[in-house]
């Protein structure tokens, strides 16, 4: 089996790049990939083709006065680098967006409630299980105070459950269902997605697409115990849809939200519709509309900027990853684009993010996504990278490219610390009879030099595009990196794992206990066993013991530990945290 490294792989293309206002959009990219060969593969090194799509406002607001006049305060005050006014402003076209917009109709369906039942009570080797079942959708987000959330579309009652965890993974609370049955027949999820707010906007934002007939966009907004539930319609228009993406800013306390929802079920009528809600969901605004945006991407950085990736249309050439940027929270009219295009054959589910790092200008911004080689169906998983804030990006390379398995279904993430320069991907890795989760990360100060390949999960991995394994941090936690929430082969069993549960996996031939929850030590704890156990660290070794009674844990450094006790009675999770 031959590997391709992307230190092997990288290249540094000759690449024209122009910045063009969306509603004006007329892509005209050329990308001219550098001469060389790839270890064991050699890529194509043809000139991307050119493409056309038309992308405009759904009304005319460009022409309005009011909106005219807060475009030109907003250039000041992006030439000071005042994002808090640049946002105050937006604020004010929103309103002006809202009010050019027809009201969209009230709900039709309302949702329906489904309290929890047993949770799961057997650790399933390193993975913890979220919950039993058959899942089809997935969505995942965290707090900085270290919470973990999930939502997941499970089969067996055709519910949307949520979940909640508060010791770094190592067990999970099934908070709530929710479901919609009209006339008594329960609609099915087709795509999930999940943002968690904190300040004044602290809710739960799940963000769901329903299967046939329906098939439109919907927001159930709760409180953070996942209760008090209220729906919302993010409805872009007439038009169904088929796939969205969803992300929120993280300035002030009054995040907003942002959703691009897809219509791409017939070639010629696919259609997009960019919509932002500024007041906790309640009401959205379209601020754009396109055609040909397949399978799209959201995220957000540490300032104003929103990024946005998305396969390029089939009529422009095979090949081609559309990334944007948005300097201006979203604003009309205001995205860019760069094409990146390997070569003549296919490519799927682009994602981008970038370094959660200030000025926006200077940021890394990196974008993962799946190539099929030399149009053989064969998956590779390839990235491109920038260091000026996505307006050019001079080098891409194959992030993991075996011969004989498949690469795809790609996630990518950044840590919402401010000055944090890290980012990190996922993906699903295929081979025969088996699908691993695996896991590298990157740093701003050479984005093309990506870790080491990290094996995430212990069982095989469900694949699909509502299936890929989605990262999810867990600060103050007990060790580096992002950990992946995935499903199980076949649809079944949700799960979570992290590179510090896998440590507690590889620390030799203990096995795990039957109870997921984990102890919480804060220095000093009570042990009730009745004789002397082993405290070992995910690296496998034995760092202190464990006396019946009072142990006091305060000299060790913060993360996960393993006491183990006598050989038939098995080993504890202890997380140590202060």
């Amino acid at each position: 089996m031959t590997r391709i490294t992307s230190e092997d792989a990288r290249r540094e293309p000759v690449v024209r790049t122009k910045e063009v206002p969306m509603k004006l959009l007329v892509l005209s990219f050329t990308l001219l990939l550098a001469a060389g060969l790839v270890p064991a593969r050699e890529l194509s090194r043809l000139p991307a083709s050119p493409g056309l799509a038309e992308v405009g406002p759904i009304s005319a607001p460009e022409t309005d006065p009011q909106i005219l006049a807060i475009r030109a305060q907003q250039q000041a005050a992006l030439v000071r680098g005042d994002r808090a006014e640049l946002k105050r402003l937006e604020g004010e076209v929103q309103a002006i967006l809202l009010s050019l917009q027809p009201a969209p109709p009230p709900s039709d369906l309302d949702f329906k409630v489904a309290l929890p039942g047993a949770c799961p009570t057997t650790l399933m080797g390193p993975d913890a299980v979220i919950d039993t079942g058959r899942f089809s959708a997935t969505g995942a987000d965290y707090m900085m105070d270290g919470t973990m959330y999930v939502a997941a579309f499970r089969l067996n009652d055709t519910t949307n459950w949520i979940y909640r965890s508060t010791d770094h993974g190592s067990s999970w609370q099934k908070l709530i269902g929710y479901y919609y049955a009209p006339s008594g027949r329960r609609l099915l999820t087709k795509r999930l997605g999940l943002c968690v707010g904190q300040g004044d906007s602290a809710f739960l934002y799940m963000f769901l697409c329903l299967e046939e007939p329906l098939q439109d966009l919907r927001l159930i907004r709760t409180r953070l115990d996942g209760y008090g539930a209220l729906q919302f319609i993010p409805r872009p228009g007439p038009d169904t849809t088929s796939d969205f993406a969803v992300c929120r800013d993280y300035s002030g306390s009054d995040y907003w939200l942002y959703a691009v929802a897809v219509n791409d079920q017939r070639v010629g009528t696919r259609n997009a519709r960019y919509v932002r809600s500024t007041d906790f969901g309640k009401t959205w605004a379209v601020t754009d509309s396109g055609s040909f945006d397949l399978h799209p991407h959201y995220s957000f950085g540490a300032g104003s900027w929103l990024y946005h990736a998305l396969e390029g249309p089939a009529l422009a050439g095979k090949g081609e990853v559309w990334l944007f940027y948005n300097s201006a929270y979203g604003a009309h009219g205001q995205w860019n684009l760069v094409t990146v295009k390997p070569d003549t054959f296919g490519v799927g589910d682009p994602v981008i993010a970038p370094a959660f790092t200030l000025p926006e200008s200077t940021a890394s911004v990196w974008s993962v996504f799946s190539h099929n080689f030399n149009g053989t169906g064969d998956w590779d998983m390839l990235y491109a990278s920038s260091t000026d804030g996505g307006r050019s990006w001079p080098e891409w390379g194959v992030l993991s490219g075996d011969s004989d398995t498949l690469e795809r279904f790609a996630d990518l993430r950044n840590y919402t610390s401010l000055g944090n320069t890290y980012i990190n991907a996922s993906y699903i890795w295929e081979g025969v009879g088996e699908r691993k989760v695996y896991r590298h990360y990157a740093e701003s100060s050479d984005p093309g030099n990506w870790s080491d390949t990290l094996r995430i999960n212990q069982h095989s991995a469900g694949t699909g595009r509502e299936l890929r394994p989605l990262l999810i941090y867990s600060p103050e936690g007990p060790g580096p990196g992002s950990g992946c929430v995935f499903v199980g082969a076949g649809l079944q069993n949700l799960y979570f794992n992290s590179p510090w549960l896998v440590g507690l996996a590889d620390a030799g031939s203990t096995r795990l206990s039957s109870e997921p929850r984990s102890l919480v030590c804060r220095g000093v704890f009570e042990w009730p066993g009745s004789v002397p156990a082993r405290l070992f660290n995910a690296a496998g070794r034995q760092v202190a013991r464990v006396n019946p009674g009072t142990n006091d844990l305060r000299h060790l450094p913060v993360g996960v530990y393993s006491i183990v006790e006598a050989e038939d009675q098995g080993s504890r999770r202890i997380i140590v945290t202060r």
